[in-house]
């Protein structure tokens, strides 16, 4: 960390518990009965695009944002939007750039850009937000955001 600033936090998506980056500490990790698994923590201003098992027209979205910092989340993820390549992405224009902003207060997270950078037509329609558990905060879609034609955004 710079002089002055907090430590970056980290979020067990299993637990929903906040660790402070730089520290050590145990964690249990069972592999049967936790959604990914392995354990898999997540960094406080940023988020985890997850594809729908059985729907491929669906992706659902994390966002971590520690109650206590109420960090900014900016993130940006990539799509193949060429099955029929089967993940070779040819040229630079055989993907597809999705920037997110939310901003974070005391008793909710609002999601303020949703913008995708396309050549092609977006992989999927629906899109579904959540928190971590335990993070009780509302998500809400900051009024007017303008969203890619043909996408849901649900909160």
């Amino acid at each position: 960390c710079a002089a002055g600033a907090s430590p970056e936090m980290w979020c067990d998506l299993h637990t929903g518990s906040w660790y402070q980056g730089g520290s050590r500490d145990s964690v249990e990790s069972p592999l049967e009965g936790r959604q990914f698994g392995a354990p898999l923590f997540l960094r406080s201003g940023s988020g985890l695009v997850l594809g729908a098992p059985g729907a491929p027209m669906e992706r659902e979205v994390i966002l971590a944002s520690a109650p206590e910092q109420q960090t900014a989340i900016e993130m940006a993820w990539f799509e193949d939007p060429t099955p029929d390549q089967c993940g070779r992405l040819e040229s630079p224009e055989d993907m597809v750039a999705l920037d997110l902003s939310a901003l974070p207060s005391a008793d909710s997270i609002t999601i303020t850009r949703f913008v995708a950078v396309q050549t092609h037509p977006l992989p999927f329609s629906k899109v579904t937000f959540r928190l971590p558990p335990g993070d009780t905060r509302t998500l809400r879609l900051a009024e007017g955001l303008k969203v890619p034609a043909g996408v849901d955004l649900i909160v």
